[in-house]
């Protein structure tokens, strides 16, 4: 099998993004495209990244752009008609352009090759106006999700709620009725959705982690605050995604259009990455994010998604690495430190979500290393 390397650029300013178009005569013609190239027997991705945009755009990304790699994908053909099969393998990049090159880069309506060259916005790029080859979808899918990710409380946690004095331990749960259990739960649903109706930033992209909340409470609590702020896009539990699919199975098992993805602890991932293929479809087809809290995790992830991709199922979207540095709510896990998650980041072959301990300031520095977003808690909210 012939193996085909190719180094993608996904060049940007802010939401505004870089697309070249593919004439009728090239395969997969009349189709917009990142730019790329292919990478030399002799080059690194990045090396090769560097060239090929110099050479079709004659841009030099390798001063003033921030560079960092979004992912790998792999595609195999079979042989037709007598030719060897071929595997092409994606290096895909985020290149995000400084204000002076955005600037040049308005001014040039073709590449050096005459190619048209067109900057459209990531809305329009993720709602398809810009047909691209069937093997970039995956890298739409990346960009769906945002760049900062608010993450929740947990139900009936103090900062959740509007009276902490409300929240009843385990412990005293023993001791109450049911009914007075239940009244309990009813205050602290109100009360996190409202916490969470004012506090998250508009349009945000939301972890919704409620590890402690019945399925029937954590679709509620989804439904409750959907309705509030029906600009959220919303990541929840595989299992809450199952369970709200079999709940409206009169309705096609559709989930809200603000549930945008699923998310995978540890050992659901372990779980699936070694799960038989034929079984994968047992997920919902949403995109998926998973924990990784090492190298071994890292690979389990980088296995799932090609399985994945394989099969022409959702495709993994972000793998969370933490903490970054260290957090207040669990002191005793030793911080990673940037250099350290740059070494994970360097394994996984999904984009990198950075948490614990980070704010969305934080997000430039994330890219130096590696890490394409970032995620938190408290400094992710508006307050």
């Amino acid at each position: 099998m012939r193996q085909i390397d190719v180094a993608i650029a996904v060049i940007h300013h802010g939401q505004h993004y870089l697309l070249g178009y593919r004439n009728a005569q090239q395969h997969q013609g009349n189709r917009y495209e990142f730019v790329g190239g292919k990478i030399e027997a002799d080059e690194a991705p990045k090396q090769a990244l560097i060239r090929e945009v110099n050479e079709e755009i004659g841009l030099d990304i390798s001063i003033d752009s921030q560079i960092n790699r979004l992912g790998i994908l792999r595609h195999h053909y079979p042989g037709q008609d007598g030719e060897e099969s071929k595997q092409v393998c994606l290096h895909v990049y985020r290149v995000q352009l400084s204000d002076a090159q955005y600037q040049q880069q308005l001014k040039q309506k073709q590449g050096t090759e005459g190619q048209a060259l067109t900057w459209v916005d990531l809305a329009d790029l993720l709602a398809s106006r810009y047909p691209l080859p069937e093997a970039n979808k995956s890298i739409l899918a990346w960009l769906q999700v945002g760049d900062k990710i608010s993450i929740t409380l947990n139900l009936g946690e103090p900062k959740a709620v509007d009276n902490p004095a409300s929240v009843t331990s385990k412990s005293e749960s023993l001791n109450v009725s049911s009914t007075t259990q239940r009244s309990t739960i009813e205050q602290q649903t109100q009360a996190w959705v409202n916490y969470y109706t004012q506090y998250l930033p508009e349009n945000a992209y939301v972890y919704c982690r409620l590890k402690q909340a019945e399925l029937d409470d954590q679709q509620r609590l989804i439904l409750d605050l959907i309705q509030q702020r029906p600009d959220l896009k919303l990541i929840i539990s595989s299992e809450l995604a199952v369970y709200m699919m079999e709940q409206n199975s009169t309705q096609d098992n559709t989930l809200p259009k603000q549930v945008r993805a699923q998310h995978l602890t540890q050992s659901q991932l372990t779980h699936w990455a070694n799960h038989p293929p034929t079984d994968a479809q047992q997920l919902p087809q949403l995109p998926i994010t998973v924990s990784c809290h090492d190298a071994a995790s890292i690979q389990l992830a980088n296995s799932l998604a090609q399985q994945r991709l394989n099969q022409k199922l959702s495709v993994l979207v972000g793998a969370y690495i933490s903490p970054i540095k260290a957090t207040k709510t669990h002191p005793e896990r030793q911080a990673l430190g940037w250099s350290e998650a740059e070494q994970l980041a360097s394994l996984s072959e999904i984009p990198v979500i950075g948490l614990g301990g980070l704010a969305p300031s934080d997000l430039s520095t994330a890219r130096q290393y590696g890490v394409d977003k970032v995620a938190g808690i408290r400094a992710f909210l508006t307050q």
